[in-house]
């Protein structure tokens, strides 16, 4: 019976493990683009939000 308790344990830790990081890198509500381009001897930098 302890056996099976700690199969599942790990189970649903790794399953936690894989999703979490993928869960907080989800940012649907601040997606932004940004783009940098060399002009000349500089670098332009723009950045587009949402809002």
């Amino acid at each position: 019976m302890s056996r099976k308790l700690i199969s599942i344990v790990l189970t649903f830790m790794f399953v936690i493990m894989i999703v979490m990081p993928s869960a907080l890198a989800f940012k649907a509500n601040n997606e932004s683009e940004v783009e940098i381009v060399r002009y000349n001897n500089s670098y332009l930098y723009t950045e587009q939000t949402a809002s």
